[in-house]
């Protein structure tokens, strides 16, 4: 019977966002200024005003200019000035880690979208796939 060298210890939920490093184009956006806390990976739509705000999936169109988040904000509800706030208008991104306002995930018809503006999703590698294998055989 086979022994694992290692025992689960406790889990963790990964926060990454970047799948690829190479493609990403960083930019700064003015933030529409209304209360709320915005977490890395919300995508983000240019308004009529020319800010920039969380999309849902309406806005979430060919359309629209998008860029994905990357970084935490917090905006006050006294704030009248919107902050600029990184965000990449192109790069590959781990598949779940991008959401829309409300953290409502991503449809197909979405990243689809997204794609056209070279925003472009992979799954995050599975330590639990074959290649990796923990466990010794004999004794």
């Amino acid at each position: 019977m086979p022994k694992s060298l290692f025992r689960t210890i406790g889990t963790s939920e990964p926060t990454v966002l970047i799948a690829r490093p190479d493609g990403l184009d960083p930019v700064s956006v003015p933030l529409y200024p209304t209360e709320g806390t915005y977490k890395p990976g919300t995508l983000l739509y240019r308004n009529a005003n020319g800010f920039y705000a969380p999309a849902a999936a309406a806005q979430a169109i060919d359309a629209n200019m998008l860029v994905v988040l990357g970084e935490e904000i917090t905006v006050a509800a006294d704030e009248t000035v919107a902050p600029a706030v990184q965000a990449y208008r192109a790069g590959c991104f781990v598949d779940g880690a991008v959401k829309l306002a409300e953290d409502a995930a991503l449809t197909p018809a979405i990243k689809v979208t997204l794609r056209k503006q070279n925003i472009t999703f992979l799954p995050m590698a599975d330590p639990t796939a074959d290649d990796f294998n923990n466990e010794v055989t004999g004794g």
